[in-house]
């Protein structure tokens, strides 16, 4: 399943005015990491918690 912005890629070309593009991350795939990594370390705290209790 790809990213529908990027189609995968994870870049996107924002326009420039009318002086061409620009390209950058994509939103959606950088903010899906980041969640994920997020959802780690929760992960991982959690389990720290655990084993010090």
């Amino acid at each position: 399943m790809s990213c529908e912005l990027c189609h995968g890629s994870k870049v996107v070309q924002q326009p420039l005015g009318i002086y061409g593009f620009t390209f950058g991350p994509c939103p959606n795939c950088t903010d899906e990491t980041h969640a994920h990594y997020e959802q780690e370390i929760e992960r991982k705290l959690a389990y720290s918690e655990q084993k010090l209790a």
